[in-house]
């Protein structure tokens, strides 16, 4: 592990256009809602193998983002706000402790690759569509979630 037990706030300036990030393998325990609103230029986040146990709910501020990758963590959700990412192509949440996904994650068209390995059984969707989805097809875990969306489930 690193030696980072927070997140460096140096960078966190106004004008500054952070693309990219990269934290992992630290002893990372939050993140504050000032990161999601002051980064919104980033475009690729590494949060992976830190101690995080949530996201912040103003994690859909960071729009321009293409890759979140916060796998081995300690996360038991998602916040609904991911939803708003609808530049997201990338999104890996390995190994954490997540057993659904936010209806609101129906919405986001550009996702190609969502990895979940290393989670306990999923009660949303149901495991059986998550084993079916791939990095090529995430059609039936979006109309899943949608159906979900539009239930107000």
């Amino acid at each position: 592990m690193g030696r980072l037990t927070e997140m460096p706030e140096f960078f966190l300036v106004p004008n500054m256009r952070v693309r990219t990030l990269n934290v992992r393998k630290n002893s990372i325990p939050s993140i504050s809602d000032k990161f999601c609103t002051m980064l919104y230029h980033l475009e690729e986040c590494n949060l992976g193998h830190n101690l995080l146990s949530s996201l912040p709910p103003t994690l859909g501020n960071l729009r321009s983002l293409r890759t979140l990758l916060v796998n081995s963590n300690r996360l038991r959700g998602l916040p609904f706000s991911i939803g708003s990412l609808t530049r997201l192509e990338v999104l890996n949440i390995e190994n954490n402790e997540i057993t659904r996904l936010p209806s609101s994650m129906s919405t986001m068209t550009s996702l190609r690759n969502l990895a979940v390995r290393g989670n306990p059984s999923f009660v949303q969707p149901p495991q059986a569509i998550i084993d079916g989805a791939n990095g090529d097809s995430l059609d039936d875990v979006r109309s899943y979630l949608n159906a979900v969306y539009e239930a107000g489930i």
